[in-house]
This record gives structure tokens, C-alpha cells and sequence, in this order.
């Protein structure tokens, strides 16, 4: 491979302002991508009311371990399509295209979970989340954190994915304030 196609497809080394940018928008999706996952735990109690437990309080439909599969369907769905169609459909088309294609699925799926009159339509969106998420907010973040740094990839890798914790911390304080006011409880 000659030497100046190579420095030319490759961002200038050293850890510039824009270097610096790129792990922060990595930090952001990982951020927003936690929130997206963990957010949806903040229906949970609705759903299970809703579509697991019957008029009398039974549980219905297979009660709260039905419910639970969701997060089995969510995560194969995620892992499979790392896997098998994340990688070649990012290395055809670009992290931008796929992060873009990736979020609209998740979208989908969220709009999907919303409308779910049944457990299994219920488990079909939470495929749909997953296979979004597994194209899109799972892998890009290193794909691009790793092609961006030489220097100190390892310790800017980290940073970006910590975004996920960070997002789970915030999630783990707004979500019981928005909890209690979807109830109708005044907040504490």
C-alpha cells in the first residue's frame, strides 16, 4: 500500500482538539445509547400491569418471568448481529451511514414496544431495539475510537465506553422521579 494514501485516509496522530471531539461524541453515544436500553426499564411496571398481570392482579401471560424474556430477546438480538452483520455493514458503508440506519431501527423498535398489543409483538420490537443497537450504538464507538487514536487508545477507548455507565448513573437517578410522576404521585 503506498505510504501517502495511508497518511491520507488517516486523521492526523497526536491528540489534537478534534481527537478529542470524536471520543466526546463517542462518550455521548454511549451515554444515550445506555439511556435508550435502561430507559425503557421505566415502563416496566406499566407493561407488567398491562400485559402480564390480569384484572384481578394475577399474574397473566406468563406473569413477570414472561416479561423478563424480553431482555433474553433484546440481548441475543444484540450479540447476533455484531456478530454476523455489524462489521461488514460498517467496513461497506461507514460508521456515520450505519449509526444513522442503526438509531432509525432502534427508533422503530421503541415505536414498536409502545404499540405492542401482545407478549410476542412485545418481543418482536425487543429484537428490533436489539438489532439497532447491535449495528449501530454497540460497535461504532470503538470502531471509530480505535481508527482514530494510536496514542493512547486504550486509556480513550475506556473513556467512551464509560459513557454506557455514565448514562445507566444518570438514568438511575431521573428514572424514579419520572416513575412516580407517570404514576400520578407527587415527586419526593
Amino acid at each position: 500500500m503506498d505510504t501517502t494514501t495511508e497518511t491520507a485516509t488517516r486523521p492526523p496522530q497526536g491528540m489534537t482538539p478534534r481527537h478529542w471531539m470524536v471520543a466526546a461524541g463517542g462518550f455521548m453515544i454511549m451515554i444515550a445509547a445506555s439511556v435508550v436500553l435502561s430507559g425503557l426499564s421505566l415502563l416496566h411496571p406499566f407493561i407488567v400491569g398491562d400485559m402480564f398481570t390480569d384484572e384481578t392482579g394475577n399474574p397473566a401471560n406468563g406473569g413477570q418471568p414472561a416479561f423478563l424474556i424480553y431482555f433474553t430477546v433484546l440481548t441475543i438480538t444484540i450479540v447476533v448481529t455484531m456478530m454476523f452483520a455489524a462489521g461488514p455493514l460498517i467496513a461497506k458503508f461507514g460508521p456515520r451511514v450505519m449509526l444513522g440506519v442503526g438509531s432509525c431501527i432502534m427508533g422503530l423498535g421503541v415505536l414498536l414496544f409502545s404499540f405492542a398489543p401482545n407478549p410476542f409483538m412485545f418481543y418482536v420490537a425487543g429484537a428490533v431495539i436489539g438489532m439497532g443497537y447491535g449495528l449501530s450504538q454497540a460497535p461504532i464507538p470503538p470502531v471509530i475510537t480505535t481508527s482514530w487514536f494510536e496514542a493512547k487508545r486504550g486509556l480513550v477507548l475506556g473513556i467512551v465506553l464509560s459513557g454506557s455507565g455514565v448514562g445507566g448513573l444518570l438514568w438511575s437517578i431521573l428514572s424514579p422521579r419520572m416513575a412516580e410522576s407517570l404514576a400520578g404521585a407527587p415527586p419526593s
